[in-house]
């Protein structure tokens, strides 16, 4: 799955995921999903490096303000809601025993 950068609309699209900053909402195949600051941000994040192993540090973006543990909570709930929000696509972002989170390159947009 390639990533793409569309620079005139600020657009990033990695296969059926196309991620559009300034309206904070997601395209999955044909389907729009509006989602929150936060959600937004934290699939944004996962995105400019989507074949990364991203920490729970890493997703809430939050750096060293917080301590991994809180980080772990934290991120485990945005992760969760934004499950929730993408639906049939929840599976689009996947877990990594003992490290965070990563999206699913192997996913195919339900």
């Amino acid at each position: 799955m390639r990533r793409a950068a569309d620079r005139r609309h600020g657009r990033l699209r990695i296969g059926a995921l196309t991620l559009v900053p300034q309206g904070g909402w997601v395209r999955i195949g044909r389907r729009k999903v509006q989602l929150t600051p936060t959600q937004f941000s934290v699939l944004w994040r996962m995105a400019q490096a989507p074949e990364r192993m991203h920490s729970a540090q890493d997703v809430i973006g939050y750096g060293d303000a917080v301590t991994p543990e809180k980080a772990e909570k934290l991120a485990y709930v945005h992760i969760h809601r934004l499950r929730e929000r993408l639906g049939d696509d929840a599976n689009l972002i996947e877990n990594v025993r003992g490290v965070g989170y990563r999206l699913n390159l192997q996913w195919r947009a339900g």
